[in-house]
């Protein structure tokens, strides 16, 4: 089996999450910018629209738009500093317990394929479902900001680790 060091072993699960991040953070700008380039026929639909709902206060969709991006890249950010951050600490925590260097497949925990594959049913279910197009790249973009957010986490975890000042963190 293939060994790595501590420091490849963080900065592995950095590039995964920083790749799923960008590929959600892509897909879910993908989804808000079908709202704009389909405004004429959404306007005078009668599904709801947070687009629409938010274009009622700022009188146009460009300026919903924009505040929905913020506001998401916002909770994003928000998610990924206080929520995600400690599955990231843990995550390192449990990198430095295996010998270093150590096998590649010690990188996760059981737990942790378990949560991966709940978070892509999650995924598959919100894909599927009848979702307003806007609210579903809302969702995409601010999970998307949240992984980005933990994967520099991560990055600062492995140039730590990389200075040799990791074993000295306040955990």
């Amino acid at each position: 089996m293939y060994k790595c060091s501590h420091f490849l072993m963080i900065v592995i699960s950095g590039v995964i999450w920083s790749i799923v991040g960008i590929l959600l953070m892509t897909l879910g700008m993908h989804h808000l910018m079908d709202v704009l380039r389909f405004w004429d026929e959404i306007v005078i639909s009668s599904h709801p629209s947070l687009v629409k709902g938010i274009s009622m206060l700022l009188h146009k969709p460009e300026q919903a738009m924009t505040a929905i991006i913020g506001v998401c890249l916002f909770i994003g950010y928000l998610k990924g500093h206080f929520v995600l951050s400690r599955s990231v600490k843990s995550g390192v925590q449990r990198i430095l317990t295996h010998p270093n260097p150590s096998e590649i497949k010690n990188i996760y925990g059981k737990k942790y394929y378990f949560l991966i594959f709940g978070m892509m049913g999650l995924g598959m279910v919100l894909r599927f479902s009848r979702i307003p197009e806007d609210i579903h790249g809302a969702i995409d973009l601010a999970i998307g900001a949240a992984l980005l957010k933990g994967a520099l986490t991560y990055f600062k975890y492995a140039l730590a680790e990389k200075r040799g000042t990791l074993a000295q963190e306040k955990w």
